[in-house]
């Protein structure tokens, strides 16, 4: 009788515990999230039965380009944000976030981790001068700086002169997204009596893609030839 009686107690303890297994769902699409390259902000529905903490891992690089908010939540629903940041490079990005929830019924602690993969586009290609004031040179020729900025791989600068000289610098990068090449532009001496025009085109490498155009000038020569 006392064998019959142990037995019925212990049968709802142990149909309790196995409701009681931590379990946590969410409700992004294949565990993907994904942002423009303006970033901004994403909401997933976190629906749990125990307690929960979120952690953003970044990318395999080590950046980190999100945050969560909040950090950690109860059982329940709760609302988790996701804020990325601007992209300002013309690759995209990915990381990750992990979720761990837990119940702490049993010693040790049981831990579970579900992963959500964060993907955000690249930023469209720009190649631009930054500083460009349309300049003006001396009848005698001379010549002036300006810096050329890019968020990708692939620029290109021309002359509708072949006559005008352009030398490029390359600075110190580290780790700025956008990039910077020092450009030194160089005119010979003006042999006509007028004030003439240059424009630099700037473009990718295969001058498919142009992305801008920028006039300079040069005074007028004397009679003489300057």
């Amino acid at each position: 009788m006392l064998l019959c009686l142990l037995a019925l107690l212990w049968l709802p303890v142990s149909c309790e515990f196995l409701q009681n297994d931590p379990v946590l769902t969410i409700d992004a699409e294949d565990g993907w999230i994904t942002f423009d390259a303006e970033g901004g902000d994403s909401t997933i529905l976190i629906t749990s039965n125990c307690d929960w903490e979120a952690e953003s891992l970044g990318s395999s690089t080590g950046e980190s380009f999100f945050s969560v908010s909040p950090r950690s939540g109860k059982p329940g629903e709760s609302v988790l944000t996701v804020h990325v940041l601007p992209q300002q490079v013309v690759w995209p990005r990915g990381g990750s976030l992990v979720l761990k929830y837990r119940k702490t019924y049993v010693s040790p602690v049981e831990t579970r981790e579900l992963y959500v993969n964060v993907y955000q586009k690249g930023a469209a290609e720009k190649i631009w001068f930054g500083d460009w004031q349309e300049p003006t040179l001396p009848a005698e020729g001379g010549s002036f700086t300006t810096n050329l900025f890019y968020n990708g791989q692939t620029w290109w600068v021309t002359c509708d002169d072949p006559d005008v000289k352009l030398d490029f610098a390359w600075k110190q990068h580290d780790n700025d997204p956008i990039k910077t090449v020092t450009v030194t532009v160089s005119v010979a001496a003006n042999p006509s009596t007028e004030k003439r025009s240059f424009t630099l085109k700037v473009s990718d490498r295969r001058e498919q893609n142009f992305y801008g155009d920028y006039v300079f000038h040069q005074q007028a020569g004397t009679a003489a030839g300057v």
